[in-house]
């Protein structure tokens, strides 16, 4: 699987989200998906598998009104675990609901990370969320 057909899957995947489509999230994925988000150096959120990002990501979508992420740029990385594609993302929403100790429902947040996507047989097998 070469750059172009893996920044595709990453491309649909990110449509999905931006569009509250957790059906469309999970069509690039593996069945063994692995997903992490990580927030100031502490994992916050972990799925193993489709069913478990499923339920993930329809909370995720209930949390915020809107939600928009974009992709900055693309690059190439690799380490001794892995090697994939790594995303420079801009993220903005607006919180449906508040969340315990921070934000308030109707509140904006803006924020700017990176994601890991590494792939297995042809779909994404893994995706690392950082801010």
């Amino acid at each position: 699987m070469d750059a172009s057909e893996q920044r595709k899957l990453i491309e649909a995947y990110i449509e999905a989200y931006n569009a509250f489509d957790v059906g469309a999230m999970m069509k690039p994925l593996h069945v063994d998906v692995e997903f992490r988000n990580i927030a100031g150096g502490q994992t916050t959120h972990r799925a193993t598998g489709l069913e478990a990002f499923r339920k993930l990501a329809e909370a995720g979508a209930a949390m915020f009104a809107e939600r928009h992420q974009t992709l900055r740029s693309l690059s190439e990385f690799g380490d001794d675990e892995a090697t994939g594609l790594r995303e420079a993302i801009s993220f903005r929403g607006v919180l449906a609901r508040d969340l315990p100790g921070g934000p308030r429902s109707g509140e904006r947040i803006a924020l700017g990370g990176t994601t890991d996507f590494t792939f297995r047989d042809g779909v994404i097998a893994t995706i690392t969320d950082r801010s």
